[in-house]
C-alpha cells in the first residue's frame, strides 16, 4: 500500500499546488497532506526519507465565496464533480491527464474532497454539491487554530488528530491504515497536547473511538517498518500511544 502512495503522491502534490496557485484565498488543507506538512521535516531528519503524503486532496471550507472560487478553479483544471468531491483521471505511470476509457489498471483517479464547516451555512448549494460537514473546521477558523503557510493553512496537529480519531472507526482498507498511521506520526513527530485531545473526547463523546484505536493501532506495524522504523522501535511507539490513549478515558 505505502509503495503505491510513494508513487502517486507526487501527482497529488503537483495538482494540489496547481489548485492552490489559482485560488484567491489561502485554503485550509486537512487530511493526509496536512499531516505530511506537520511531520515531514522532523521525520526526514531522523529517517532520511520523506513521509508519505496523500493520494487525495482534502480542503476545508468555511466561506461560500471560497467554495465558489474553489469550484471555478477545479473546473478550470479539468476536475469533474461527483457527490461531495471532484475527480481527475491521470495516467497511473506518468500522472498526465488521460481518458477514462482506458483499462482501470492504467488509471489514477485523483480526488479533491471538499469538507464544509456547516451544512446550514452552505444549505443554498446542496442541490449542486453533497455536503460533508466537519464542525471542527468552523472552530479552527473562529479560534485561529491553524498554521498559516505562504499559500495555504493547516490545522494545529491536535485538530488533525481528533479528525483522524473520529474517522478511523468507520474506515476500511487503506484509508483505515492511513488514519492510524497519521495518528502515530502526529504523536511521534509533533508536540501534540493531549489535554486538548481529552477535551475533544469528552465533549464529542469519542470514548468508543479511543478504545477502537487502542485495539487496532498494532495493525500498522508493517507500515512503520516500511517507513524505516525497526520492529522494536515500532512496537515501542505503538505501546506508548496506547498508554497515552488509555489516559483519555
Amino acid at each position: 500500500m505505502l509503495k503505491e502512495y510513494d508513487h502517486l503522491k507526487k501527482f497529488s502534490f503537483r495538482e494540489m499546488f496547481q489548485i492552490i496557485s489559482l485560488l484567491n484565498f489561502k485554503p485550509l488543507i486537512i487530511g493526509g497532506w496536512a499531516v505530511h506538512f506537520h511531520v515531514n521535516k522532523e521525520y526526514m531528519n531522523i529517517k532520511g526519507r520523506e513521509y508519505i503524503g496523500s493520494k487525495d486532496i482534502d480542503i476545508g471550507i468555511h466561506e461560500v465565496k471560497h467554495y465558489l472560487n474553489l469550484k471555478k478553479v477545479l473546473k478550470k483544471l479539468g476536475f469533474k464533480p461527483i457527490s461531495f468531491r471532484y475527480y481527475k483521471v491521470l495516467d497511473y505511470d506518468t500522472g498526465l491527464p488521460t481518458s477514462e476509457d482506458r483499462p482501470l489498471y492504467d488509471l489514477f483517479y485523483l480526488y479533491v474532497d471538499i469538507i464544509f464547516s456547516s451544512k446550514n451555512r452552505f444549505k443554498n448549494i446542496q442541490e449542486e454539491h453533497f455536503i460533508i460537514e466537519e464542525p471542527l473546521i468552523r472552530e479552527i477558523y473562529a479560534e485561529k487554530k491553524y498554521v498559516s503557510m505562504n499559500k495555504y493553512c493547516i490545522p494545529y496537529p491536535e485538530y488533525l488528530f481528533i479528525m483522524k480519531l473520529k474517522a478511523v472507526k468507520y474506515r476500511s482498507g487503506e484509508r483505515y491504515i492511513k488514519d492510524l498511521l497519521d495518528m502515530i506520526m502526529l504523536y511521534t513527530f509533533t508536540s501534540i497536547n493531549f489535554d486538548i485531545i481529552q477535551e475533544f473526547v469528552l465533549r464529542e463523546r469519542l470514548e468508543e473511538n479511543v478504545r477502537f484505536t487502542m485495539s487496532r493501532i498494532k495493525d500498522i506495524l508493517n507500515e512503520l517498518v516500511y517507513l524505516r522504523f525497526d520492529r522494536r522501535e515500532a512496537k515501542s511507539i505503538i505501546l506508548s500511544l496506547r498508554i497515552v490513549l488509555k489516559k483519555l478515558l
